[in-house]
């Protein structure tokens, strides 16, 4: 069963720098030069999992995914949605990157996959600097190789699109296959795809960050006000509005 649900107002302001009293979230580079994190050796039981269903990722339209912050909690300063769709975004010098979360929600097992863009510039709808997007993959429990159970992604033009059976030609293994695109003249989103050309991301997970990467970006806003998906404010309330079953 694939369902949608009509989402809030799509993101419509430019950047706001944000401050806070630790002084977290507050200094933006240039979007070339934030520098991805390495994919560490998965340890833990929710590492191995995230690790095995990272999605394979393919841009047919847009930017491609940048770092969204560094070790040292400098964070991207994005894109100003001018020029072209994919206009000084087609990959970073310093690598791409997915970053991850997971946790219990009700009886299944969550892992959010985000991924961050420098600018969102649709054809005809609003374009935006900074475009967080994200994946919820459910499982019954990371401790088994148990299949996917259930797809999250969203659109702020559609809103969540849920997935609860997938065809052969959506999956490459034991990975869902993602796409990031714009259809018609909605905004650019995740979804769900049969095509082939994708890849997976370097992923670091939440616990994984450097403690000054995690405060800026539990602290940083996008788009005058928006947190990651992944920040403590955000994770839970969007893994509610995830829920498929």
């Amino acid at each position: 069963m694939r369902t949608g649900a009509f989402l809030y107002p799509a993101l419509l302001a430019v950047l706001v720098p944000v401050s806070s009293p630790d002084g977290c979230g507050t200094e933006r580079i240039p979007h070339h030069e934030v520098k991805a994190f390495a994919q560490p050796e998965p340890v833990t039981i929710s590492e191995k999992a995230a690790v095995r269903l990272n999605p394979t990722l393919l841009v047919t339209y847009g930017c491609q995914p940048y770092p969204a912050v560094n070790e040292f909690g400098q964070t991207s300063g994005g894109l100003k949605p001018t020029g072209d769709h994919n206009g000084h975004c087609k990959g970073s010098g310093h690598g791409s990157q997915v970053y991850a979360r997971s946790a219990w929600f009700g009886d299944k097992w969550a892992i959010m996959f985000a991924y961050y863009f420098p600018k969102s510039q649709p054809r005809r709808s609003v374009s935006v600097r900074h475009s967080w997007e994200f994946a919820v993959v459910w499982i019954a429990n990371p401790e088994a190789p148990e299949k996917t159970l259930a797809l999250t992604t969203r659109s702020f033009a559609y809103g969540y699109f849920k997935y609860t059976s997938f065809d052969a030609s959506e999956m490459d293994g034991e990975r869902v296959k993602l796409r990031y695109w714009q259809h018609a003249d909605s905004d650019l989103y995740l979804e769900l795809t049969s095509l082939d050309g994708g890849v997976t991301r370097p992923l670091i997970m939440w616990e994984q960050l450097p403690e000054k990467a995690r405060c800026a970006l539990n602290e940083a806003t996008w788009n005058g006000g928006f947190k990651c998906p992944l920040s403590d404010e955000a994770f839970e309330p969007l893994l509610n509005a995830s829920w498929p079953f």
